[in-house]
């Protein structure tokens, strides 16, 4: 179920009452989101780094890897990129799908929660998944599973069929004995019809649906107990222990399967004697109901690396053993570094793209400004170089967009799945980022264009040149990340970067003199990135120089002093130090404000008052 990236979690994990470790439950969600780049045995690694105990050794940690690899019968793709995106062909659906639940069952959990597992597989490709979930389940874990419109060997393949409507049951036993049992009750499958099939037009009739839990309910009730269908959804008084039921505009009916055998509520039918199980209610009946599933949990037996298996039963145990140690921020964030790196060396063509069109415009704008001399002609065009180089790297920025959009769905999910923080994954991004589309295109770009355009010489004024430069690039590319954060889609993303881009180049000084904006506008230019890069650079090329002023028909003017040139433009002379100073706080506070952004729109969960006062006493 996609909750959305911004959802919020609430509530606590119980089996039968007692709260247990994160670990002894995986979920695997419907939908396949995993980076197209890494190859299979690469997505089950940073799984397990991010999730296993931080004790665990490289030896442990790859033993791990190679079960899994063994045990969902990957062994072959191993090496082979997961694909699915671009032009990555990658591995097949079905591949793609056990790549997803390896990544969960190399945590080596006793219980497997997968929501609609067969979603968009075709029916051969489906059996053969639902085959190796039941050799999954082989070894001792329960697996869980909701299913839509299963195949008939599909449906016979299980071995505990739990038929649900609004919430509530209506069948739970083995497939095989499902048609006896609602030939027994009136409703027999109509020849010719898959036994999956009838299930499902039983939980979407409501008739039907008002028969079976009457017969729930009514087992030892009152008679005059009433059920009816209110706005979509199942409501029953009197007898039944659920009041009302809305429509929440999920699927009425889902078929969920269980191995070895699982539900989480008394049975309705099953093996053996079937109708007295929807008699028997008693607390003894219910704890039966559990047994198979308490010894297929407590046969799952963890490797060393795993963690205590559990068994369930009708009275709540005793609180778990303290969760072994998790893997903290520094280990997070060296894998994100790794797997970032990865799908940038694996996708070369944005960074080779960045690096030569850098150095082709680094080229061009220098021939373009070739050699300027110290005229007041040499003055603009000093200016008007500046300016193109600030804004052509202002716009490459935008290419942040797509690179964190694409990946939206997965570090969601991941993030949902707890294993890494928000800020572990955007600070790899940041940096990252920075290195190979900001920082090295920028240097690309200065050296042919500053050395052919006749900039100033002396190391001190060349190293603060593109210093500034660099600096700019990286802050505008955080901005460009805190805004597509901010966005739902990459179209909202790229107008609000297009616009925030074009209303600071308004207030650049170039354009128009800032001493002649209006004063009720003119303070704007202190919220411009560009003004503060600008200003440092040309007061870096034009401090302690003196230039000749030339115009045709007039005498001309030498020794003009270059401060003179600023001041008439509108700008301080003696700023390049404090615009540098406000260039880096301004790239500290953009990155600051994209981990705020990250950290408020991903999922997360807020713990109820009384776990917090509850752990608050473990404490004292």
């Amino acid at each position: 179920m996609d909750l959305g990236a911004s959802a919020q979690t609430t509530g606590e994990v119980l089996v039968d009452g007692a709260r247990r470790q994160k670990a002894d439950v995986a979920y695997v969600p419907q939908s396949d989101v995993l980076i197209p780049s890494l190859t299979v045995q690469e997505c089950l690694r940073y799984s397990a780094l991010l999730r296993l105990p931080l004790s665990t050794s490289p030896m442990e940690t790859q033993l791990r890897i190679e079960h899994v690899l063994d045990e969902l019968a990957l062994r072959h793709v191993a090496d082979s990129q997961v694909g699915g995106a671009g032009r990555i062909r990658g591995i097949s659906g079905g591949e793609r799908r056990r790549v997803t639940i390896g990544m969960e069952l190399v945590t080596d959990p006793a219980i497997l929660v997968l929501d609609e597992p067969t979603s968009g597989l075709d029916s051969f490709t489906a059996l053969n998944l639902m085959r190796t979930l039941h050799q999954v389940a082989s070894g001792g874990r329960v697996v869980i599973a909701s299913l839509h419109q299963p195949s008939h060997d599909m449906f016979l393949a299980l071995d505990t069929a739990l038929l649900m409507s609004h919430g509530r049951v209506l069948f739970q036993g083995r497939p095989a004995d499902a048609e006896a049992w609602f030939r027994g009750r009136g409703l027999p499958c109509p020849a010719g019809t898959a036994m999956a099939e009838h299930l499902l037009k039983v939980a979407s009739n409501p008739a039907d649906i008002q028969a079976l839990l009457l017969e729930r309910g009514g087992q030892g009730a009152d008679s005059a107990a009433l059920l009816r269908l209110e706005d979509g959804g199942v409501q029953v008084e009197g007898g039944c222990a659920r009041e009302g039921i809305p429509d929440d505009g999920a699927s009425p009916s889902d078929t969920a399967s269980a191995s070895p055998s699982a539900a989480d509520s008394p049975p309705l039918g099953g093996g053996g004697n079937m109708d007295s199980a929807a008699e028997d209610r008693s607390p003894d009946r219910v704890a039966a109901a559990w047994t198979p599933v308490a010894a297929a949990a407590a046969t799952h037996k963890p490797g060393k690396v795993g963690r205590s298996a559990f068994g369930m039963s009708a009275t709540p145990g005793p609180e778990p053993r303290p969760a072994p140690r998790r893997p903290g921020f520094a280990r997070q964030l060296a894998v994100m570094t790794w797997r970032t790196a990865i799908d940038i060396l694996r996708n070369p063509t944005l960074l080779r793209l960045h690096l030569g069109i850098g150095l082709l415009m680094g080229v061009v704008t220098g021939l373009v400004f070739w050699q300027l001399d110290d005229s007041n002609v040499g003055v603009q065009n000093r200016m008007g170089g500046t300016f193109f180089a600030l804004a052509f790297l202002a716009f490459t920025s935008l290419t942040t967009v797509d690179l964190l959009i694409n990946e939206r769905a997965v570090v969601a999910r991941e993030v949902r799945g707890g294993y890494y923080r928000p800020s572990a994954y955007l600070l790899s991004k940041l940096t990252l980022d920075a290195i190979f589309l900001r920082a090295i295109p920028a240097i690309l770009y200065w050296a042919p264009f500053y050395y052919m355009a006749g900039f100033r010489g002396g190391a001190a004024y060349q190293a603060t040149y593109l210093f500034i430069l660099v600096t700019f690039s990286c802050a505008v590319g955080a901005l460009s990340m805190a805004v597509t954060v901010a966005s739902n889609t990459a179209g909202e993303a790229s107008f609000g970067m297009n616009f925030i881009i074009l209303f600071s180049i308004m207030f650049t000084g170039f354009l128009v003199n800032v001493s002649s904006i209006p004063a009720y506008l003119r303070w704007i230019h202190y919220l411009s990135v560009f003004f503060y890069a600008f200003e440092a650079m040309i007061t870096n090329e034009m401090t302690g120089r003196t230039f000749t002023f030339m115009a045709s028909g007039y005498a001309q003017i030498e020794g003009i002093n270059g401060n003179t040139y600023l001041t008439t433009l509108g700008f301080d002379a003696g700023a390049t130090t404090r615009d540098i100073g406000v260039l880096v706080g301004l790239y500290a506070g953009f990155t600051l404000l994209c981990l705020v952004l990250m950290q408020a729109r991903m999922p997360h969960s807020r713990p109820r008052i009384k776990n917090i006062m509850r752990r608050l006493s473990l404490h004292r």
